[in-house]
């Protein structure tokens, strides 16, 4: 069995500094990675946790209560299983996907209940791939969560912005 890569992460965010690690799966891309951190910190509430591993049966983020129930399932580039046993586990559902919303959008019409506790937001591609260039094995960002779902991020010295744009899933 291949082992992950080991990345340390200490960002400031909301005047909290937040210090974890998270593990890129030999499996997953270096933009999931990217996503899985940043969705972390955007969500960071207490009791939020990585699972364990990549499983169809976890979300690769969670919020759990001390009873073990899902209060929030965050889930990225999720397929109709993922989407379907989220629904049906947590109180309230975030997808985050880098892939074109039109994947997630036909998904999600297969889905059979579609409650509004579902929230979903693109991230650029483009922006995942170039913020590739600037990590490393220990890393230290400043986040500032701006109006209109927009995101600045500092990596040494380097500012970037990035949109989090709202997938709109129950059209009429």
């Amino acid at each position: 069995m291949e082992k992950g890569e080991l990345y340390r992460f200490s960002i400031s965010i909301n005047s909290e500094i937040l210090d974890f690690r998270a593990v890129l799966h030999p499996s997953k891309s270096m933009s999931f990675l990217i996503t899985r951190v940043l969705t972390f910190a955007l969500n960071y509430q207490p009791h939020i946790r990585f699972s364990a591993g990549v499983c169809i049966d976890e979300a690769p983020i969670s919020v759990v209560s001390e009873t073990g129930e899902f209060k929030l399932w965050i889930d990225i580039n999720p397929n109709l299983k993922r989407i379907e046993r989220a629904i049906k586990m947590a109180e309230k559902v975030c997808i985050y996907t880098f892939q074109k919303p039109d994947i997630l959008k036909r998904n999600w019409k297969r889905v059979k209940r579609h409650p509004n506790s579902v929230q979903a937001f693109f991230l650029n591609p483009t922006f995942l791939e170039y913020f590739e260039s600037v990590l490393e094995r220990d890393n230290h960002w400043m986040m500032e969560i701006k109006p209109n779902n927009t995101l600045n991020i500092t990596v040494a010295q380097q500012l970037f912005e990035v949109e989090l744009i709202p997938i709109i899933l129950n059209e009429s």
